[in-house]
């Protein structure tokens, strides 16, 4: 099923307007109890346009979509969830003059011609979608929303549980995962299989870690078909300013600091007699620029490399 997320939409095109009526059936998951009904119902029009958006504090299952094209021409028909751009498609199909189409929960799309003929490979569904997140300690994917998953600071343990939505043989999901400088845990449900790539317990720091999957529907499993670890970010200045040396030491507090961060030094004006400058790093904390010697009062630029 199609899962929408609070105040996320699904829209429609159709390539000759008002020539498909569309009737779309979903959930509204409510506080106190579900309210299954037909969510919108109408023709489309050549642009993509809204037709369901949930509130703020609520979830939509949409569980079945119903097409009829009745007009003389082929029509090509568009969906989108969580926005109209062309990222936000997520099928398209040609529905022959007179035909129809519809969508049902756990079998995917069927398209029809005329006299109820199924259209082999009319709809061509695409999960090229990202869900980009900072963290999360749990995650559910959906494939019939997104195919792949990241993670842009994880800060916590997390817990990959079994994919839902529409599994069909041969569907590929990918991760990807970088931490917010610590090294996360990593629990996958048992329905991921490890082969020649095992799946990782854990994030390594200042890499990105991508895992990508594979389902076969006869063993009713996602098999690990690719893990690449080791692609390390680009470091990057976070801050940076400037200080004044007092008989070769000078403390600076910073309280975002990592422990990983590394501090880089530059004399600005020389001061007393110069040393060799360090500035080992207190996590937490900040750092302190200390000279060999004791009675160097330069000012330095300090910039701390993430």
């Amino acid at each position: 099923m199609i899962t929408l997320g609070p105040s996320q939409l699904l829209a429609a095109s159709a390539s000759v307007g008002s020539s498909v009526t569309c009737t779309v059936f979903g959930d509204q998951l409510q506080t106190a109890s579900d309210n299954f009904k037909a969510i919108y119902q109408g023709q489309l029009i050549t642009s993509a346009t809204q037709l369901f958006s949930n509130n703020s504090s609520q979830q939509a299952l949409i569980k079945a979509i119903h097409l009829a094209n009745t007009s003389a021409s082929n029509v090509t028909v568009k969906f989108y969830t969580g926005g109209t751009a062309v990222s936000n498609q997520i099928v398209s199909m040609l529905i022959p003059a007179g035909g129809s189409a519809t969508y049902e929960s756990g079998q995917g799309w069927s398209v029809y011609d005329a006299n109820g003929v199924v259209q082999v490979g009319q709809a061509t569904v695409t999960y090229n979608l990202v869900l980009s997140q900072a963290s999360a300690s749990s995650l559910t994917p959906n494939v019939d929303q997104y195919s792949m998953y990241a993670f842009t600071a994880l800060a916590a343990g997390l817990t990959i549980n079994a994919p839902t939505g529409t599994l069909t043989d041969g569907r590929q999901l990918e991760f990807r995962i970088y931490d917010n400088g610590t090294t996360r845990a990593l629990t996958w449900n048992a329905i991921f299989k490890a082969g020649v790539y095992a799946l990782p317990a854990a994030t390594v720091v200042g890499q990105i870690l991508y895992v990508q999957v594979q389902y076969d529907s006869n063993r009713a499993v996602w098999d690990v078909i690719n893990v690449t670890s080791g692609d390390v970010l680009a470091p990057k200045i976070i801050a940076s300013g400037s200080a004044i040396l007092v008989a070769g030491t000078k403390a600076v507090a910073f309280a975002s600091i990592l422990g990983t961060d590394q501090v880089q030094i530059t004399v600005a004006t020389p001061g007393g007699a110069q040393g060799f400058l360090s500035a080992p790093v207190t996590a937490g904390v900040g750092f302190t620029i200390n000279s060999t010697s004791a009675t160097e009062t330069s000012t330095v630029f300090w910039s701390i490399i993430r």
